[in-house]
């Protein structure tokens, strides 16, 4: 119970007002040049690591948190392993689970439990060896190395090339088992086409494709579209209104930190992702913890909280991101809160866009939180030296 409750505020400490000394003496954040764990070194205890490009050659005997634009991870993980990267490539030894998500995700080394994967390319190639399930999501997904047990996939295009030995369940748009697949168990998917199954690949179990429902209309649908509709105009109107509240405040009170992380997000896109994603991960984590505890129920409500305001200053820096990004391409310089205000209009025009405006104000946001977490390190550690704190 004492570690659990340990863990839990280590984890809200890292990121809050602990953040910046958390990670740097991760040994291991450090932006725009190498991040690396050698080979010869052995690390004993948890290991977490941010940069522009992020190398885990050495050993590490407990967890690995890892984010930045190109990660390798060539050593060996005594623990699990959380990575979010632009190209993230796993060719070591994880002893327990790995969670993985970037534009490009490959393993070609051995996972001795189950795999999380999330990319817009994703593959399990021929070289991994896993020792459990496979939950994975992406715009392709290949599969080509044996699955020791359940595959659960939604992705656009998903091909199998390797015995898996439990059931697989999908959601695609396209599907292929080739010749070398094998699924000992059923495999179920939905999709509006029919598999492209080889004549050589088996299943066991039952082959089910399930069409994607589509909208069934009701009686009085036209009247719920009104209400949903006129509810959602308040919604963004109140949004507004306290969007443009909190950007002044922030901008009046700390310009240099509003700055800061809009060119944090402009320098270092893939590594704010990065820290945003894991801090999504792990702060969820942290609450659950916390709350097995009695003395950890009101930490955790508190930690949550703050989280959450963090959660809504982060977009402010991606608004400023946004309209520094708009006015340099005319040119144009502009007072920080005239550029706010242009920021806005342009962020909350972008949520208008329906599906892909939802998912591109989400990756934005992710991107917010992790520069908000980065900004704050560094104003903290200028304010050290300053001896202001």
């Amino acid at each position: 119970m004492k570690k659990i409750v340990v863990g839990a505020l280590g984890v809200l400490l890292l990121l809050t007002v602990g953040a910046p000394h958390a990670w740097a003496k991760g040994n291991q954040g450090d932006l725009g040049r190498v991040v690396s764990l050698p080979a010869s070194e052995v690390v004993v205890g948890d290991y977490f690591a941010y940069g522009d490009i992020v190398e885990i050659s050495g050993d590490v005997d407990g967890d690995v948190y890892v984010a930045g634009g190109q990660v390798t991870v060539d050593g060996h993980i005594n623990g699990d392993l959380l990575v979010a990267g632009g190209q993230v490539n796993i060719s070591g030894t994880v002893s327990q689970d790995v969670r993985a998500a970037g534009g490009q995700v490959t393993i070609t080394g051995a996972i001795g439990r189950n795999v999380t994967l999330a990319g817009g390319d994703v593959q399990l190639t021929s070289a991994a060896a896993l020792g459990g399930s496979v939950v994975a999501a992406g715009g392709s997904v290949t599969i080509s190395t044996p699955v020791n047990g359940n595959l659960k996939v939604g992705a656009g295009n998903l091909t199998i090339a390797a015995p898996v030995m439990g059931d697989v369940e999908a959601g695609v748009e396209t599907m292929r088992l080739s010749s070398n697949a094998m699924v000992d168990g059923d495999l179920v998917y939905y999709s509006n086409t029919d598999a492209s199954i080889a004549s050589d690949a088996s299943v066991s179990g039952a082959v089910t494709r399930k069409e994607f429902p589509g909208k069934a209309e009701m009686p009085d649908q036209k009247q719920i579209n009104k209400a949903v509709a006129g509810f959602s105009l308040f919604t963004k109107s109140l949004s507004l209104a306290t969007t443009l509240a909190v950007g002044f405040l922030m901008v009046k009170f700390f310009p240099n930190f509003v700055r800061r992380g809009a060119l944090v997000l402009h320098e270092h896109p893939w590594g704010s992702f990065g820290v945003g994603f894991l801090s999504i991960i792990i702060v969820p984590l942290a609450f659950v913890l916390l709350l097995v505890t009695l003395v950890g129920i009101p930490l955790a409500f508190i930690g949550l909280t703050l989280y959450g305001l963090i959660f809504y200053f982060s977009r402010v820096l991606v608004m400023v991101f946004m309209a520094d990004w708009i006015l340099a391409r005319f040119n144009k310089k502009m007072t920080l809160m005239w550029t706010l205000v242009i920021g806005i209009f342009f962020y909350y025009l972008i949520s208008m866009i329906p599906i892909l405006g939802g998912l591109i104000k989400a990756l934005f946001v992710v991107a917010g939180l992790g520069a908000f977490f980065m900004s704050y390190r560094a104003t903290w550690q200028e304010a050290s030296k300053a001896k202001i704190v």
